[in-house]
């Protein structure tokens, strides 16, 4: 399979924007296809930076013209403008852009907080044929003020047999607030506010400089802290100060079954460090909010002109 540089690939010079690849062996030749993320002009140049062919490395730069002038003559535009208020701010479906090869939804998501309390946002379609399965997407962000704006475009198979309407629903990981506090001395457990257990191991707590190791378990995959700078350390005078992440930080989850015919678990592990003002020692460390799956944000179905 080629290998992209995606740095140097572009359309009229603007980054593409990501893309999805695909690779089948075929009569024993190995074939492989890029789907780009849709060009935002109607003409233009690509081109492509290639820096690997399967095990062979080297320097390919391709370009040539691309049109969208014959998809965009075959593609239905439907307007939708429905808004969704969403934890931290509103989320405003677009419009639906039909073609015989895929199904595109263009969402806009405007965050009121400084840091958004929606992340990820989903959207699943469904039609009376069934669900329409998703190819995934791409997205930018800007700011206008105090107002982040995301403008992501989602990719769907085409819809099957031309239906009277489609179903679009929302959902997504969204930020609830809750304290858990993990005590860095004696057992060194705590359950959090949305069930998890969580461990400290690997301590290192020397003066004002410390270390660690959060192992997390859970048996529902729905909630989860996000990563290291969600953490504070509480100090022993009542202080608060942000974790940082150790040099040799790393993170990881997988899925383990603990126990012969037990539910299998998720296990979230993450490194964090800190340095604390001189003479201070950590007590605790503690997160104020998590970030829970949500399936269902809202849904709207839309009804289609018909051909």
């Amino acid at each position: 399979m080629a290998n992209l540089d995606w740095g140097r690939s572009n359309f009229n010079g603007e980054n593409l924007g990501g893309g999805t690849h695909r690779s089948e062996i075929i009569d024993g030749v190995m074939v492989g296809a890029y789907v780009l993320a849709p060009l935002p002009a109607e003409t233009g140049e690509i081109q492509l930076a290639v820096r690997r062919i399967g095990p062979v490395s080297g320097h390919w730069d391709l370009h040539f013209p691309a049109s969208r002038a014959a998809l965009t003559a075959q593609t239905q535009v439907v307007l939708v403008s429905r808004s969704f208020d969403v934890p931290g701010g509103v989320l405003t479906i677009k419009r639906l852009l039909l073609s015989p090869f895929e199904t595109q939804v263009e969402v806009e998501v405007a965050h009121q907080d400084q840091s958004p309390s929606l992340n990820l946002p989903e959207l699943s379609i469904a039609t009376a044929n069934g669900p329409v399965k998703g190819k995934g997407g791409s997205g930018r962000s800007s700011r206008s003020g105090d107002v982040l704006v995301e403008s992501i475009r989602m990719l769907f198979d085409p819809l099957d047999r031309y239906p009277a309407s489609v179903t679009l629903r929302l959902g997504g990981m969204v930020f609830r607030s809750g304290e858990t506090r993990v005590p860095l001395s004696g057992p060194r457990v705590a359950v959090t506010s949305y069930g998890n257990t969580i461990t400290v191991e690997a301590l290192e707590n020397t003066g004002q400089n410390g270390r660690a190791t959060l192992r997390e378990e859970s048996d529902s995959h729905d909630a989860w802290w996000q990563d290291f700078s969600s953490w504070q350390v509480l100090d022993d005078a009542g202080q608060l100060h942000p974790a940082q992440p150790p040099q040799e930080q790393s993170s990881t989850m997988e899925a383990v079954r603990l126990q012969p015919g037990k539910s299998t678990v998720a296990i979230n592990q993450q490194r964090v460090g800190w340095t604390l003002p001189r003479g201070r020692t950590a007590v605790a460390l503690v997160n104020h909010g998590y970030w829970e799956h949500v399936e269902n944000l809202g849904e709207v179905t839309i009804e289609l002109p018909q051909r």
